[in-house]
């Protein structure tokens, strides 16, 4: 759309003499903009007043503040869409933004507070909850630092080199339970980001020839480049060898395939394929932008290009989906909200594409499945959804 087009758009909202089309057209530029991220608004000094005032006669659902600054706006839009992938509207449902006053708003499931733990040489588990922040817990070679309130610090002491040679290597376990995230920072200097519902097990020290991790889960990886030792992540039956790079591994063991998503640099990942009676291993390398799905029943092993931002959206607090199934979408939600999901008759048969934020309370999210006629009870903890 052109700038002169758009300020025509928007004087048309503001002098409240618009049609339903130019209602939709603005709605949907404005919305394809969020979502691609395509940089600052044209003219962006001049028409942000303007486009704050509009905003607000948008047909939302559930603001409760407004939201000042393209790059906020963006980021929120862009995860507060909700849409059926066969419709040609655009439902804008504001389920992130947070109320100045704090958390008036929040249902008993915004998120549930469960034990996040370590387990040191798979006998001493730590409750992270009871560690306060700054504090270190010291065990064998390894010393273990929580900086924040959702972040771990693992450091060799004494240095690696030493170490190595005169303690052996203590496994740890970082649990993270439903409704919660974590960072830690392994002895090599990788960081690694925990989604809900994932466990990470790694030994304190490094091997001499290689670094290896073990993943049930979703993680997202920022691994330390060093072409002596690759970086290897074992999810399941897949490997994936790293020298240095971004990338994301989902393996849960309720999905139907595990998925590693390239961000940038490069990786291989190996898979067992079973062919006319007989069992091999498959290598394939990746390259940023494209994604592995391996079939937990042997079989499937593609790699295709995908929109790897949408693969991270969880690392910034959002629930994404794209043209996605409602069980899967479920799925997700039962391990965020702590919730069980079960079926009374078929599963819908319908496929979504936008996203929640994290911190949205249950209570809005059920609103979304009222909203397309989706009917359900919630008894306690277990959502039941209806059949069409």
């Amino acid at each position: 759309m052109q700038k002169r087009q758009l300020k025509k758009l928007l004087n048309k909202y503001r002098r409240g003499i618009y049609s339903e089309a130019d209602r939709t057209e603005l709605e949907n530029w404005y919305l394809y903009h969020a979502r691609n991220q395509q940089g600052p608004l044209p003219d962006e000094q001049t028409i942000e007043e303007d486009l704050d005032e509009v905003w607000q006669r948008l047909p939302v659902h559930g603001r409760r503040a407004v939201v000042r600054g393209w790059t906020t706006i963006r980021r929120m839009a862009a995860a507060a869409v909700v849409v059926l992938a066969a419709s040609i509207s655009l439902l804008v449902l504001w389920m992130v933004v947070r109320s100045p006053q704090g958390n008036d708003a929040v249902s008993r499931y915004t998120a549930a507070a469960h034990e996040v733990y370590i387990l040191l040489d798979d006998s001493i588990k730590v409750n992270l909850d009871s560690v306060n922040v700054g504090e270190s817990v010291e065990y064998g070679a390894v010393r273990i630092r929580k900086t924040t309130d959702q972040t771990l610090i693992y450091e060799v002491v004494p240095p690696p080199a030493e170490a190595a040679a005169a303690t052996p290597a203590v496994m740890n376990v970082v649990n993270v339970p439903k409704a919660k995230q974590y960072d830690v920072l392994l002895p090599d200097g990788s960081k690694v980001k925990l989604n809900s519902f994932s466990t990470i097990r790694f030994p304190s020290v490094f091997g001499v020839d290689k670094r290896e991790v073990v993943l049930k889960g979703e993680a997202y990886f920022e691994v330390v480049r060093d072409a002596a030792k690759p970086f290897h992540v074992s999810a399941g039956d897949v490997d994936i060898k790293v020298l240095g790079t971004r990338f994301n591994v989902s393996a849960y063991d309720d999905e139907h395939h595990i998925k590693t998503t390239l961000l940038s640099g490069s990786v291989q990942v190996t898979a067992p394929q079973h062919t006319a009676g007989a069992s091999a291993s498959v290598s394939k390398i990746l390259k940023p932008g494209q994604q592995a799905t391996v079939s937990r029943q042997p079989g499937t092993f593609d790699v295709s290009p995908v929109n790897a931002d949408e693969a991270i959206a969880w690392v910034d607090g959002f629930i994404s989906f794209n043209n996605t199934d409602l069980e899967a979408i479920m799925r997700k939600v039962a391990r965020w909200y702590d919730i069980e999901v079960v079926y009374d008759g078929s599963i819908p048969k319908r496929r979504f594409t936008g996203g929640i934020s994290k911190k949205a309370p249950l209570n809005e999210l059920l609103q979304v499945l009222g909203i397309y006629n989706i009917d359900y009870d919630m008894l306690g903890d277990k959502l039941i959804i209806k059949q069409d």
